[in-house]
């Protein structure tokens, strides 16, 4: 993030988030001296999920768009808000919803089906 490099700024939120992946200490380096974060020291601070090739990261999404969406959109819901300030009841009710509704799903359904008859699942995000 070169951003003191061009005179721009990142959003609260943006700097926040980047402070929670990767610690303080590494959003510090990234924004007030330009530091540049190798691969390996990404991956180690929570900055990339996996190294490797552009083939290997298409491959890998392939599998993650066969997974259940609803799954999937619940868990990513949860990991975006859950250290967000005013996590209230409120919120704890929408996620409980959104859990709720994962358990209650026909992707669920076509989940343990499909394991009972050994064959991939075919998710539909319902």
């Amino acid at each position: 993030m070169p951003t003191a490099r061009l005179g721009l700024a990142v959003d609260p939120w943006t700097i926040r988030r980047l402070a929670l992946l990767a610690g303080n200490g590494a959003a510090r380096r990234m924004l007030l001296s330009c530091d540049q974060i190798e691969a390996d020291a990404a991956l180690a601070g929570g900055l990339a999920d996996l190294a490797g090739t552009t083939d290997e990261a298409l491959a890998w999404a392939q599998q993650m768009a066969e997974l259940a969406p609803l799954t999937q959109a619940y868990s990513k819901r949860v990991l975006n808000e859950v250290f967000e300030p005013g996590l209230d009841e409120l919120l704890g009710k929408q996620l409980d919803a959104a859990f709720e509704a994962c358990w209650a799903s026909e992707d669920f359904a076509e989940g343990r089906l499909a394991r009972t008859e050994k064959r991939p699942p075919v998710f539909r995000g319902r």
